[in-house]
């Protein structure tokens, strides 16, 4: 960002970074400048030497200057000219302009001969650098004029982190260096401080924390700004209808949604074969800036635990509680490090907002960094496709596992984790489906934005047998219906990561197209909607635009008690789902709600009571289902759908209706029987009960019998004889899938 604005203001940069990160992180130090920071300088003679005689007009001068400091283009002018200028900040030139200085310094006064003479001295040549960069400057006390020179400090938090020597105020060398910028105010010159660490609060501090009088003086110092540039690449707008998924698929493409690194980097490429290799090198460089580790051929043996969280933080968007002072640490870390986005710091400092926004190509390598099948020695190049092979080889359930070990240490919103644990699932049986499609076709190339079949991914998701029930069903609201394979065979899905919904407003096919777009499934905003997540799905191979999109509505709930199902009735007639569907015209595509009951009934004692025990609940008929797989048609009262009649005069949407209930791998194919204790324990409920140290049925009574709460059994009424209160019997928690079909 600030180099680009580099070519519109002349600017001086400065990389702060410290010697001991160079191994991992790009561009290079000024090592120089940051172990001696600049002194009064001739720094305008190296503008003059660029300019020779010449007068150049200003917006030539900038981009010759940017130029000139370019490592690509001239490799040692940076670090010659910052040498040059540390090399001058010798005693021998203090002494001199001591010497030149001294009859105006009041002696005696607030400042010594040395502070006094230097100050003079920049001031002196930072007004010739000006008037060497624009002649016609005149000093003005207008405070609205434009900036001539921009300097920019990346890596800031160097100087934050550095004590400054012989102060009495605990001042770092960032204070210093602010104090020096007071003494420019009169002049057009404008400084940027970047850093990616969580010092936030001590870059712009509240009024009453500042550390200089000036500061406090002045009013509120302005928050860290983080309205960063952000879809902003040329050609940018998506038309309707002008697409195909192939297209939209392609690296090039991609790039263009989200941070400007990765569309710059295409933007001179004209050739065919030229942006083929590029392609590869941009999902190197983006693998590597998610991973932090910059050494492109080498295996990713033993990623750390952040690296882990990044990667599924990027495909599952995950929520953590802002406030508490660990999870605080762990964000800091993901910004810092692997790509996540700072969105908003409060006014407050406590802490920020942020996030992975919606960035095509970031999710990408995501996909890849988790899958594991030899075939995938053709994606991006073998050297990764090895390390990605090695990565899941050793370490199968690494999405699951990662999202374990941060919900056991309270990184992850304990609230939500139900939907995750769905996400992980669809996630997974996606990118299982892609693989088995384009290894299916012999495909030399695999991306996971390509998508895959819809049929394919039920098969993924569901076992066998489940799946091919789900295929063979057929609407539930309309009558003599397709099969779901005959209404989905040639539509596709594409997602590979997950984005908030901010409100119901986008979930419609209009929504869904621009999600398909971009390879995202929408997540909705928590309490607002019957819908925890919408997927996008093109139901034929045609050009992308609303009119071919329809969706798979997911509802992620808890059973209400053990062995229950529920009963999913999301219409998409009455959320306005199809955005340019006319009731009287023959738009009949076809929708599919799914309802996962992945986690268990709540825990609760009255759930168990016998016959006899009063139930403060409504009436509940639901039946209950056996403890295995069992495979059903359920009716469906046509009242509460849609009846023939109606039928007749309005079209509605064909809707497939699938209630899954449990988790395991009796439903869910991706997990293995060796898995199952891991999302039991992810599901877990996290209340006195589930969290106290001992977990024998003994250490358990005995703290019910100090009745933290009133529950159906005898640890809370053995003091009542005869009560039916004091009995419970246990159900059991049953698995299975109801398949919701007209009529039956």
């Amino acid at each position: 960002m600030v180099d680009e604005q580099a070519a519109l203001v002349f600017t001086i940069p400065f990389n702060l970074r410290a010697q001991r990160e160079t191994e991992v992180l790009f561009p290079p130090p000024d090592d120089s400048v940051r172990d001696h920071l600049v002194k009064p300088c001739d720094t305008y003679d190296a503008v003059r030497l660029l300019l020779g005689q010449r007068t150049l007009p200003y917006e030539t001068l900038t981009k010759e200057w940017r130029d000139h400091l370019r490592p690509d283009k001239f490799p040692e002018a940076r670090e010659d000219l910052y040498n040059d200028v540390v090399a001058e900040a010798t005693e021998e030139f203090l002494s001199n302009i001591r010497q030149k200085h001294e009859p105006t310094w009041e002696k005696g006064g607030p400042t010594s001969i040395d502070e006094h003479a230097a100050r003079c001295e920049a001031i002196e040549e930072l007004e010739n650098l000006v008037r060497v960069i624009d002649p016609s400057w005149e000093m003005e006390e207008d405070p609205v004029r434009p900036i001539e020179i921009m300097l920019y400090f990346d890596e800031a938090h160097e100087l934050v982190q550095r004590k400054a020597p012989k102060n009495d105020y605990d001042k770092t060398l960032y204070d210093v260096l602010l104090s020096v910028f007071n003494d420019f105010l009169p002049f057009p010159i404008f400084a940027i401080f970047l850093s990616t660490t969580s010092h936030i609060a001590y870059f712009a501090p509240t009024q009453n924390q500042v550390r200089s009088s000036r500061a406090a003086a002045s009013g509120h110092l302005q928050a860290p700004i983080t309205e960063t540039p952000f879809d902003c690449a040329p050609d940018f707008l998506v038309i309707p209808g002008k697409l195909t998924l192939k297209e939209v698929a392609a690296v090039p493409f991609m790039a263009k949604f989200g941070r400007p690194l990765f569309w710059s980097m295409f933007r001179d490429i004209q050739k065919n074969a030229e942006v083929f290799q590029l392609s590869s090198s941009v999902l190197k460089t983006a693998r590597s800036k998610l991973i932090c580790d910059t050494d492109f051929e080498k295996f990713f043996h033993d990623p750390g635990a952040t690296a882990r969280l990044a990667v599924a933080d990027v495909r599952l968007c995950l929520d953590y509680e802002p406030r508490r002072q660990q999870n605080q640490m762990v964000v800091a870390e993901l910004v810092a490090s692997h790509m996540r986005i700072a969105y908003s710091v409060p006014r407050h400092r406590e802490y920020f907002r942020s996030g992975y926004s919606s960035e095509p190509l970031l999710a990408e390598v995501s996909s890849a960094l988790q899958m594991i099948y030899p075939s995938l020695l053709t994606l991006f190049s073998q050297a990764a496709a090895l390390q990605l092979q090695h990565w899941r080889t050793t370490h199968r359930t690494t999405l699951i596992d990662t999202l374990q070990h941060h919900m056991m240490n309270g990184l992850l919103n304990l609230g939500e984790r139900g939907e995750v644990v769905a996400r992980v699932l669809v996630t997974e049986a996606y990118d299982r489906a892609v693989l088995r499609d384009h290894l299916r076709n012999h495909d030399q190339r695999v991306l996971f934005s390509l998508g895959c079949r819809v049929t394919t991914f039920i098969k993924e998701l569901f076992e066998d047998s489940i799946a091919q029930q789900i295929l063979d069903s057929r609407p539930d609201n309309v009558a003599d219906g397709l099969t779901f394979h005959e209404a989905f065979k040639d539509a596709r899905v594409r997602f590979t990561h997950f984005a908030k919904l901010g409100d119901g407003s986008v979930a419609s096919t209009d929504g869904l197209f621009a999600a398909f777009v971009r390879g995202m499934a929408f997540i909705a905003k928590t309490g607002q909607a019957v819908i925890d997540f919408l997927i996008p799905v093109l139901l034929r191979n045609e050009l992308l635009r609303e009119e071919v999109m329809t969706g798979i509505l997911v509802q992620v709930s808890r059973r209400r008690t053990a062995g229950s199902t529920a009963a999913c009735d999301i219409k998409a007639e009455d959320i306005s789902f199809f955005s340019t569907s006319d009731p009287f015209t023959e738009d009949r595509r076809p929708y599919c709600t799914m309802e996962l009951g992945v986690q268990p009934a709540v825990s609760e004692p009255a759930s168990k009571a016998k016959k006899g025990a009063r139930n403060l609940c409504p009436h509940d008929d639901t039946q209950t289902s056996p403890s295995r797989v069992d495979i059903k048609q359920a009716g469906v009262a046509r009242g509460e759908l849609r009846s023939a009649a109606e039928a007749q005069t309005k079209l509605v949407h064909p809707r497939y209706n699938i209630y899954a209930y449990g988790c395991s791998g009796t439903i869910y194919k991706g997990i293995m029987p060796e898995d199952k204790d891991t999302y039991v324990s992810l599901l877990a409920s996290r209340d006195l009960l589930s969290e106290h140290p001992r977990s024998s049925d003994r250490a358990i009574a005995a703290v019910r019998r100090l009745k933290p709460s009133w529950t159906v059994g005898k640890e809370c009424f053995h003091w009542i004889q005869n009560t039916s209160l004091g009995n419970v019997v246990d159900d059991e928690e049953a698995e299975g899938i109801v398949i919701s079909q007209y009529g039956s």
